[in-house]
């Protein structure tokens, strides 16, 4: 199991979680970009396991794409684009799958997983996650208002 297969996710409605990010990805027929407050924090903090947790119990978007590139980025280049979208939509319907039936464990641990895979696909096309979500940074990105009034 991957570091990405033990995270949790928490609503960050009062802004005092540490390591936000301010991004995540929501299945509705296809991939968004949310401008929700999200933490990510390991599970497996008191579990011992080494090599995971270089960030500390959580990290942003930015630290989250420099892990998958120094733990993945070569093999990533060398699958190319074309089949890190096949392995990103594989692993979005494990996810509806895991909502669907799942149990929690696996909730998170697909959610780990795509988040995993959508960080990939940025590094491949060299885009920065924490400006693709910043347009969400005050709210709904057409009405301004949070929540949206659209």
């Amino acid at each position: 199991m991957s570091c990405f297969g033990d995270f949790i996710y928490r609503s960050d409605v009062d802004g005092s979680l540490d390591g936000d990010l301010k991004g995540l990805v929501m299945m509705t027929g296809g991939l968004l970009l949310m401008g929700a407050h999200f933490a990510f924090a390991r599970r497996t903090l008191d579990r011992g396991r080494s090599g995971c947790g270089e960030y500390g119990p959580s990290m942003d978007l930015a630290e989250l794409q420099d892990i998958i590139e120094r733990t993945y980025g070569d093999r990533d280049r060398e699958r190319g684009v074309a089949a890190t979208v096949a392995w990103l939509a594989e692993e979005v319907g494990e996810l509806a799958q895991s909502v669907r039936k799942g149990t929690q464990d696996q909730q998170i641990h697909e959610f780990g997983d795509v988040i995993a895979w959508i960080a990939t696909l940025a590094n491949q096309q060299g885009i920065d996650l924490t400006a693709a979500a910043q347009r969400f940074a005050d709210g709904c990105p057409k009405c301004t208002a949070l929540p949206c009034a659209c």
